[in-house]
């Protein structure tokens, strides 16, 4: 019987030590992730004792009262628990939080040198000088006000290895930075911290800054106030009350922040909005035969649309409640003849971009019939959610849609409705409408969408962009601001720079109309709230077109280079803007323009061409990028790089490199399943060669054998990777900004095989590149990137080879 009573708490116990252990062991995002999935009590608790003392410590330097300080610490993780989900990628949570943390203060401070008159100001003290000799709190204080004023990365290596006391190495990790790049950016981060306060009038040594920093990092966290912040956490997280756990006070200083960052966030999505209209109007703006109302305008008041039977399957799935949405005519636009002959023109790259558009959706381009993208409406502290509906002209596969975009998906029923959601790391769900549609986008939002009440009340700007939607127009968009949202709006300031664009604040609802037949022409409808503000909309309208139009025109030419689809782009605003009229009828702006269509279609696929270049350039240097630090974590591991291969006692090599580092790359289970005595195409390690990691892909280019990758370093004499035991930093006596670590090496091969880019200073260079037209990509042994034209001088490249062949090297172009 003892036993029975005993074991339950025995199980607790283990459970809850069993718990500490692993979330200990685990990444802020790691536990960020963890914590959106399942709110886990213990999972929260964890991020608040690892970043709590740092969060305590700057709020008690910023406030006097200890209660304050503890009212601060409890909204900032009421703030973390809130937004999550939306900085669970932040590298550097320490220095979210440090954030946070700092301007929550810094209004508790204000706040209450307000009710108390005969406290100091903040402002006068902010702008106070303090001297060296003044007291270690005023420093401190000042530290924290110039350290926050730092860009975020110089700011996060401070506050990870002198705020939380992380080693350079571990913070390197957590920010993915190679151990070299943390020391240099902390020295950065330090001379500016230092010329910050020269200014100040308080001179430090960066010996000095350091200690400061350090020695005002560390607070003891009362166990209560733990306690109440982590169950806060989960309630606030879960969208339950927090009656019982904080203060009325806390909560709504937490309210607040959120709303801050909400309304910031709603600005930029607003003006950008506003200010790309603007731009397509300098670029492809259309007319269309849609009229104004001719009434005065009231505030749009809500109403029931039912969908007709004219109205076009996938504007029918368009809620109402909406924010917004835009609809294509893929087919319609694709069919233009100025689209046909520049593909015929473009030649193979029209095929390489059909093929990776169709892979990537499971629907050929040609068999797009429509895509009209939906913005769900948006709540105080969610942002909007995108979906997409696409419509086929004919029956699309639907197997080859699921293999495409949700992978070994499941499907479940959703108020009977079939959909399925990705796994193993596939943030997409589809929902099958018919076998001429499906619906695509984050779980979250199809939920979401889901669940909508198909009786809604909408307003009546809605059932009027639907009906010009359902018209013969090539782009058609539309966007509605509630009236809450709308008035909270009005509220925030505006940067000073567009400040000018105030009145057009008093959106209440606005569509664009496209067609890009002969003359590309475009119409923008803007209800205003009445007559009155239309008139000082206009004006705003105005001032933006001449403000664009100055822009242009003195556009210097170093802007625009040598890039001739940019120049052409400029030209053609440069004559829309010309074309441009803006007019008021009754209660709306509407602005027009046209431009002539065939350079702009021209140029579509060339674009799209150069931007897919740069998203897959940017890739692999992400790619390259991971690799150098984990060759440099294997470096603070081992002493050294790893060698080329993994070699048999008899020293044949056996497996690559990239093999080697796999547990520096989170792939340590992958690594324990190697059989490391063993060659990379024995029977064993064979089956492990389609668990190729992400990294090692190509990512412009289609090898034919998928677990293949070009990622390869160089062998030979004086290379980094000549040791077979390893080269140590040390040995590099060119300097390792000036060292070649890793390259793009043409040819595709097995990633596990041991086989690179073998160099011999008397031979012909090895071939590189083999994923961009214009050169390379190479990650050098500081853990820099960068990329090397094919116009590169061969003398530099085998000098940036060599690690000790001691070459005068001016620059690297």
């Amino acid at each position: 019987m003892a036993n029975t009573q005993v074991n339950p708490v025995l199980q607790h116990i283990r459970r809850m030590a069993g718990s500490a252990t692993e979330t200990s062991e685990l990444s802020d995002r790691e536990l960020l992730e963890r914590f959106t999935a399942r709110h886990e009590e213990a999972v929260f608790e964890a991020l608040v004792r690892r970043h709590g003392p740092l969060v305590l410590s700057v709020c008690r330097r910023v406030l006097n009262q200890e209660q304050d300080a503890e009212d601060i610490f409890q909204a900032t993780f009421l703030v973390l628990a809130r937004k999550a989900e939306s900085i669970r990628k932040q590298a550097s949570l320490g220095s979210w939080l440090f954030g946070v943390a700092y301007r929550l203060a810094l209004k508790a401070r204000a706040s209450a040198a307000r009710r108390h008159a005969h406290e100091r100001r903040f402002a006068a003290m902010a702008q106070t000088e303090v001297q060296p000799d003044e007291s270690l709190d005023d420093l401190r204080a000042l530290l924290d006000q110039e350290l926050h004023g730092l860009p975020e990365k110089y700011r996060a290596p401070l506050v990870l290895c002198y705020l939380e006391g992380k080693t350079h190495l571990e913070a390197a990790q957590t920010l993915g930075w190679p151990s070299g790049s943390m020391s240099k950016r902390l020295e950065q981060g330090r001379e500016l911290l230092r010329l910050r306060l020269g200014r100040r009038g308080v001179v430090l040594s960066g010996v000095a800054i350091c200690t400061s920093l350090a020695d005002s990092a560390h607070a003891a966290l009362p166990p209560a106030l733990v306690s109440s912040s982590v169950k806060a956490g989960v309630l606030a997280a879960t969208g339950q009350a927090l009656a019982g756990t904080v203060s009325v006070h806390v909560a709504a200083m937490a309210e607040g922040v959120l709303k801050t960052m909400f309304m910031t966030k709603v600005k930029l999505c607003v003006l950008a909005l506003l200010g790309v209209s603007m731009l397509t109007a300098g670029v492809i703006l259309a007319a269309s035969q849609d009229k104004p109302d001719k009434q005065p305008a009231k505030a749009e008041q809500p109403q029931r649309v039912e969908a007709s039977v004219d109205t076009p399957a996938d504007l029918a799935l368009v809620p109402g409640e909406s924010l917004g949405f835009m609809r294509l005519a893929i087919s319609d636009i694709w069919n233009l003849p100025a689209l046909k002959q520049m593909r015929q023109q473009a030649g193979t790259t029209t095929t390489d971009l059909l093929r990776r558009a169709e892979k990537a959706l499971g629907v050929p381009i040609d068999a797009i019939d429509k895509v009209t993208l939906i913005a769900l409406g948006l709540s105080e502290h969610q942002e909007p959610y995108i979906l997409g509906i696409f419509t086929t002209t004919r029956p699309y596969a639907r197997d080859k849609v699921q293999k495409a975009l949700v992978p070994d998906g499941t499907e479940t029923k959703h108020n009977d409705r079939p959909l399925v959601t990705g796994k193993n790391g596939v943030d997409t769900a589809v929902y099958f409408v018919s076998d001429h549609m499906f619906v695509l986008g984050d779980p979250r939002a199809m939920q979401a969408y889901l669940e909508l009440k198909p009786d809604a009340k909408t307003p009546p700007s809605f059932g009027t962009a639907v009906k010009l939607a359902s018209g013969k127009h090539h782009i058609v968009g539309w966007i509605h601001l509630p009236q809450d949202l709308a008035a909270t709006l009005r509220q925030q300031p505006l940067p000073e720079a567009v400040a000018f664009l105030r009145p057009l604040m008093d959106l209440q609802s606005g569509s664009v109309v496209v067609d890009l037949a002969g003359e590309a022409r475009m119409r923008i409808n803007l209800r205003m709230a009445d007559e009155d503000a239309a008139k000082q909309a206009i004006e705003a309208t105005q001032t933006g077109i001449a403000s664009l139009k100055e822009l242009l025109d003195n556009l210097p030419d170093t802007a625009i280079g040598s890039d001739a689809l940019v120049g052409l782009f400029v030209d053609m605003g440069k004559q829309a803007l010309a074309s441009c009229r803006v007019v008021r009828e009754q209660s709306s702006v509407v602005l027009t323009a046209q431009t002539k269509a065939t350079p702009l279609l021209s140029s579509v696929i060339p674009g799209i061409a150069k931007v897919r270049a740069s998203a897959s350039r940017m890739k692999s240097s992400n790619n390259l990028k991971q690799i150098a630090l984990a060759m440099h974590n294997y470096h603070d591991t081992y002493g050294h790089f790893p060698p080329a291969a993994i070699l048999d006692k008899d020293g044949k090599p056996l497996l690559s490199w990239r093999v080697a580092i796999l547990p520096f790359i989170e792939q340590d289970g992958l690594y324990k399943e190697f059989h490391l005595d063993e060659p990379w195409d024995s029977e064993h390690n064979k089956k492990l060669i389609p668990k190729m990691p992400k990294v090692y892909a190509l990512v412009n280019v289609e090898p034919k054998d998928p677990h293949t990758t070009i990622y390869k370093v160089f062998t030979g004499k004086s290379t980094v990777f000549e040791d077979p035991n390893g080269i140590r930093i040390a040995d590099i006596a060119d300097g390792t900004s000036n060292t070649f670590l890793v390259v793009e090496g043409d040819g595709p091969v097995p990633w596990s095989k041991p086989e690179d880019l073998p160099f011999d200073p008397e031979q012909k260079l090895p071939k590189l590149g083999g994923q961009f037209d214009e050169g390379f990509l190479a990650a050098f042994c500081d853990g820099s990137v960068r990329f090397m034209s094919n116009q590169a001088n061969e003398n530099l490249l085998r000098a940036l080879i060599t690690r000790n062949g001691g070459e005068k090297i001016d620059g690297i172009p």
